[in-house]
């Protein structure tokens, strides 16, 4: 959602969801946020991956000390190309925001929500053209390491996976080590592994995306796990890492 969007919406008192990245630059992300305490609207971007069935368990057993204080996270986001499908927009300078921007929010968020750690550093970022031959000014690659108050974060966010009938191994899997153990899962299926001196599988029960429902709870005053100040917080933190590939 462009800030022109945003401040359309605002004049006419209308809440704001997005499916993607909001802002593509901190003076914009300011806007929508100085927009939405002037006129008290509720701002909510598809971070669904707060709802995957793993999460709850997840972080019980990360707020219990079971593996440790976490020390190192890294998650893969790869996304196919999908060129002649995606809308042509998609690819013309200046209106998709970065790669990063686009893909990373939805993973820095998860670890956030998980850890309740937030940006404090990033060590470095990178985005790139490799795959997209017929939009050479498309940076279809992004990778950075980052640092999450005391946890050294990895990814890689990259339009490389193939285009593929199934869910890629490389789409939102996510790796969190502590001091006393490691802890895996995948947007793939239900299960939860966790590594100490063998292997132990957790299969957890299924779950559906609610932040919709969570957005309209909102917006009627009720505070849920997918409010305002936090999602601003995710794309501000975002937009950080993007703002240092460039």
């Amino acid at each position: 959602v462009c800030i022109k969007a945003f401040g359309a919406a605002s004049r006419h008192s209308k809440e704001v969801n997005a499916l993607i990245a909001k802002a593509k630059r901190n003076a914009e992300l300011s806007e929508i946020e100085k927009l939405s305490k002037e006129k008290n609207l509720q701002v909510c971007c598809m971070l669904d991956l707060r709802y995957l069935p793993q999460v709850p368990k997840v972080c019980e057993i990360i707020k219990s000390g079971e593996i440790g204080e976490i020390k190192n996270v890294t998650f893969t986001g790869q996304h196919c190309l999908d060129y002649g499908n995606r809308p042509m927009w998609y690819f013309e300078e200046g209106k998709h925001g970065g790669t990063i921007n686009d893909i990373a929010i939805h993973g820095v968020d998860l670890v956030r929500f998980i850890t309740g750690k937030n940006l404090t550093k990033v060590n470095c970022a990178k985005t790139w053209n490799a795959f997209a031959d017929k939009e050479p000014d498309f940076k279809d690659c992004g990778q950075f390491m980052a640092e999450f108050d005391g946890i050294a974060l990895m990814a890689d966010v990259s339009y490389a996976a193939p285009k593929f009938n199934d869910i890629m191994p490389t789409y939102w899997d996510f790796y969190f080590w502590g001091t006393k153990g490691l802890l895996k899962f995948n947007i793939a299926n239900n299960e939860i592994h966790i590594y100490k001196n063998e292997e132990e599988i957790i299969e957890c029960p299924n779950s559906k995306s609610e932040y919709l429902r969570d957005f309209i709870s909102e917006i009627n005053g009720v505070k849920t796990i997918m409010n305002t100040e936090d999602i601003l917080k995710s794309q501000r933190q975002v937009l950080e890492i993007q703002n240092a590939s460039e």
